[in-house]
């Protein structure tokens, strides 16, 4: 890293901050150095405090999918035999743990999920330095170390840890490929190492792997004139995923990529019942609470909770013959429906956006035997939890709009948290959210960006307020549930 003073006025293409002569610098190429020993600060805290988050937590039991990739893990370190839907990377990091460490593996996995997060951290304070200097950097690295909802992930059992640990950086080689002026070797070299990456990410889950290909369009153009090096990025996930298909061919005879997940989530996601796995303790809550003192529905419930009566499911033997055919019967019902189908996407944005998470789901006596079970400790965790998601919202989408003058990052941003957004119209959960935290945590480092030129500030203030009212409306649909879910971990 060198340091960088721009020599070029203000314009649409480029963003002039006020810290440009101090602490902005130009990244000529990823590097496992980090770009100030400032940033140390941050990271170690992070790591602090998920050892803390891991010692506190006792001996978390092992609920829903937990439940699932644990039993799955114990199947494989048995007979290393697989036949699941899900993609096989989390269950077979388990399985390891089982075959060293017996039946202690579980301490063993969290303690080497705490150990990866730091991965994470270093991918957010990297990417932020490249936008926004090492003040921008500071304040996404204490962001992540702070933020809760997505810390909980590294001492329970869901593979979003250690997917986000090979995600984060193969998209923060792509970023830096972007802006690079290295020689052809080296820009091969970080597409090839971003594709084995974004690979390996799909082996613990596989809501992303569509990703790739507006990845790959958006390589394309930036830099120009480098369209075939460009297509390295999606050939290298497609070699990466070669073992994985070919075994799913042989087990289901047919075209498999990953998994059946993202299809059978288009088939649940598209039938009448609404559910939220926010509410699995009381999977039926919010029927109760949009419900009248005369039983009839309330607002909510008829309009963005009703889709009407679905499609009988069906009973195909073989679960990919089985999903395609209630894919088909979903696409044909939501035509038929579309004004319903409308409403009943907006109540799933709606839970995209919640203030809530499995955190403040989970952080209950039932599940937790350790200091988080405590009741003064479990209420001040939930208060992080939902106010860490009020505040980062909004400062997310803000600084989104003001870096829309740096458009080969903004499509970048866009391109990631409208993927995941579209993937939410389908399953109602904050679960599905995670993915897009990190991009929200560099994007808060824009905080610290002024321009010496407010071109456009009228603009920026319109869209700004326009998406926070927005946000503001979506979080009152889901007010009355929020509510519920909150008192019952409250206790």
């Amino acid at each position: 890293c060198s340091p960088y003073r721009p020599s070029v006025p203000y314009s649409k293409d480029s963003i002039v901050t006020d810290a440009a002569s101090t602490d902005t610098v130009s990244i000529r190429h990823p590097t496992l150095r980090l770009a100030a020993s400032s940033l140390l600060a941050p990271l170690g805290l992070g790591l602090l405090l998920r050892f803390l988050l891991l010692i506190l937590a006792g001996s978390a039991q092992p609920i829903y999918d937990e439940a699932s990739y644990v039993r799955n893990a114990q199947v494989l370190s048995r007979t290393w035999g697989y036949d699941d839907v899900w993609p096989p990377g989390y269950p077979f990091i388990i399985a390891l743990g089982f075959r060293f460490f017996g039946a202690e593996c579980l301490h063993f996995v969290r303690l080497f999920q705490v150990f990866c997060s730091i991965t994470i951290g270093f991918g957010i304070v990297q990417m932020s330095h490249m936008l926004f200097g090492v003040r921008g950097a500071l304040i996404s690295g204490y962001a992540w170390a702070l933020y809760l909802p997505l810390a909980f992930y590294t001492h329970r059992l869901w593979p979003e840890t250690l997917t986000l640990t090979l995600l984060v950086p193969a998209v923060y080689l792509l970023c830096s490929y972007s802006q690079a002026k290295d020689s052809p070797s080296r820009g091969r070299s970080m597409l090839v190492c971003a594709g084995v990456l974004f690979g390996l990410s799909l082996y613990m889950k596989e809501v992303h792997t569509y990703l790739a290909i507006p990845l790959a369009f958006w390589l394309m153009g930036w830099p120009p004139r480098r369209v075939r090096r460009a297509l390295l990025f999606p050939l290298s996930v497609l070699l990466v995923l070669l073992p994985l298909t070919a075994r799913n061919y042989k087990h289901y005879g047919r075209f498999v990529l990953i998994g059946a997940t993202v299809d059978a989530n288009v088939r649940l996601g598209l039938n009448s019942f609404y559910f939220n796995h926010d509410y699995n303790r009381d999977p039926l809550m919010p029927y109760r609470i949009h419900t009248k003192a005369d039983g009839s529905r309330d607002f909510v419930r008829r309009n963005f909770m009703a889709y009407g009566q679905g499609w009988k499911l069906s009973t195909e033997q073989d679960i990919i013959e089985r999903t395609r055919k209630d894919i088909e019967a979903a696409l044909r019902y939501a035509v038929a429906n579309r004004g319903r189908f409308l409403l009943t996407r907006i109540k799933k944005v709606a839970d995209f956006v919640t203030p809530l998470s499995f955190l403040v789901r989970d952080v209950v006596p039932e599940v937790y035997s350790g200091v988080l079970a405590w009741k003064w400790v479990r209420r001040s965790v939930i208060c992080l939890g939902l106010g860490s998601v009020m505040i980062l919202l909004p400062v997310g989408w803000v600084n989104l709009i003001r870096l829309r003058y740096r458009r080969r990052e903004f499509v970048l941003f866009v391109l990631i948290l409208g993927y995941f957004a579209g993937c939410a119209l389908l399953v109602s959960m904050s679960r599905y959210r995670i993915p897009v935290v990190p991009y929200l945590l560099i994007l808060a480092g824009g905080s610290v960006v002024r321009r010496t030129v407010e071109s456009g500030a009228v603009v920026t203030v319109m869209l700004s307020a326009a998406g926070l009212v927005v946000l503001a409306a979506l979080w009152a649909l889901n007010f009355a549930e929020v509510c519920a879910v909150v008192s019952r971990s409250w206790g």
